[in-house]
């Protein structure tokens, strides 16, 4: 198992490697910029998780650590999984995937319904359901 993970994330490099040495264009002056790879040729993936994200706090997170953070990329919102999704992509999300949500952001009103339900029939005397 941690041979195919070795040689999965190996090949993840090689393909960023690949596609980095491409020459972009600037986002602010529209000019071509060649690719900047080290001598080595090496990159570095960093899986990065937090509770709560604040505006470029990755960004000046890497910065702060002398990283040069090259590109960006979130796998996953919350318990929800991004897989294969392109920024601007939408989906519905399924049952399952909207109760893992809900429990992972609203976790002090799980079983709300049946507590109120209760407390309900407590106030009309009756037995509960």
């Amino acid at each position: 198992h941690d041979d195919d993970e070795k040689n999965d994330i190996e090949t993840r490099r090689d393909a960023i490697r690949k596609k980095r040495q491409e020459s972009i264009y600037s986002r602010k002056t529209g000019e071509l910029i060649q690719p900047f790879i080290l001598a080595e040729g090496w990159l570095t993936e960093v899986e990065v998780t937090i509770h709560q994200g604040r505006h470029h706090q990755i960004r000046r997170l890497c910065a702060r650590a002398g990283l040069k953070l090259r590109h960006l990329r979130r796998t996953s919102f919350g318990p929800i999984e991004l897989h294969s999704m392109q920024p601007g992509d939408v989906r519905v999300l399924g049952v399952e995937e909207k109760a893992r949500l809900y429990h992972a952001c609203v976790p002090c009103l799980e079983g709300a319904h049946e507590r109120r339900i209760r407390a309900m029939a407590a106030a009309r005397g009756a037995r509960p359901l």
